[in-house]
């Protein structure tokens, strides 16, 4: 394993905090990744992509550029450009060219009006100050309000899918954020988007518009494209808990900055189980304070990354 490593912050002892919401999930997952990734800006250099991640990051971009106004086309070739060469059996570039154009097609009808896209915020709360971005600022004209929509990529929809959101602590940072920004929002929109099974015969019944794709492997296949927004509501005393939530988190990351300790989530010394697979596992496990370890030579190099 590889890794990237930027400069340690010189600051102490540390009394305040500015930290992206990616980064504050994180410390919340384990705050020893957190140290590695945020603190010592060490990255894996040789995990060689992630499907998922890459076609979502696609996905979102193309539909960065619907909201802007941009034809189905140029957002088509946005996706391409991003996403150039297909990485596994349902995240092929084929698959996600004809995702977009199911979407466009069920949302052609579309009331709620994008007000912002990928809009900067910052929540300061005392010592700590979040920042982040909103995917899209919408006004919803049945309910005369205005939301936050949150694009998701998934392989499956159902309770796994709901249950991912609620509660979501990053949700309930952009609903906290949008509403210090435009006041008033306490919804956001769940922007489901279906990565689809590819069936190596057309299925007769399954219900849904199919497109007949070519898979990984060169021969013909057909998904059926499937899209749900689920909302999701924090009210005033969900708003406080969230606050005092992230206050607590808050002085815990200024107490491992001061005292330059960082635990593991998993607290035995394998890292077993869900972590195995974590890139950091590998520092995880010397039997040493993480601020002392210092991988191989020739492993480590200085890079320039941002922190969200």
């Amino acid at each position: 394993m590889l890794y990237y490593k930027m400069k340690k912050n010189p600051n102490t002892p540390h009394t305040c905090l500015k930290i992206s919401n990616s980064a504050l999930e994180t410390a919340m997952t384990c705050p020893r990744k957190y140290y590695w990734k945020y603190e010592r800006k060490i990255v894996p250099t040789d995990s060689g992509g992630s499907a998922p991640l890459d076609f979502g990051i696609a996905l979102h971009r193309a539909l960065e550029l619907r909201g802007m106004g941009h034809s189905l086309k140029e957002c088509q070739a946005a996706f391409v450009e991003l996403f150039p060469r297909s990485l596994g059996p349902s995240h092929t570039v084929q698959s996600g060219l004809a995702i977009l154009d199911a979407y466009w097609a069920h949302y052609a009808s579309d009331t709620m009006e994008v007000l912002h896209n990928e809009y900067p915020f910052e929540v300061c709360l005392g010592p700590v100050t979040i920042f982040g971005r909103l995917d899209k600022v919408v006004y919803l004209p049945i309910l005369d309000k205005l939301a936050i929509l949150d694009h998701k990529s998934t392989t499956k929809f159902g309770r796994s899918f709901l249950d991912m959101h609620n509660p979501n602590s990053q949700f309930s940072t952009y609903i906290f954020g949008g509403d210090c920004e435009f006041g008033d929002i306490d919804t956001l929109l769940v922007d489901g988007i279906l990565v689809p099974y590819q069936y190596k015969r057309e299925p007769k019944d399954k219900e849904g518009q199919r497109y007949q794709v070519e898979s990984i492997d060169g021969s013909p296949a057909w998904i059926i494209p499937a899209f749900e927004r689920v909302p999701t509501t924090r009210s005033p005393k969900d708003k406080e808990s969230w606050k005092q939530n992230i206050l607590s988190w808050t002085y815990n990351i200024l107490k491992w900055q001061n005292d330059e300790f960082w635990p593991r989530a998993d607290r035995s010394y394998l890292c077993s189980g869900k972590w195995a697979n974590c890139p950091y596992r590998e520092l995880c496990i010397i039997p040493d304070q993480p601020c002392n370890i210092e991988p191989p030579a020739g492993l480590f190099k200085e890079k320039e990354r941002r922190d969200d």
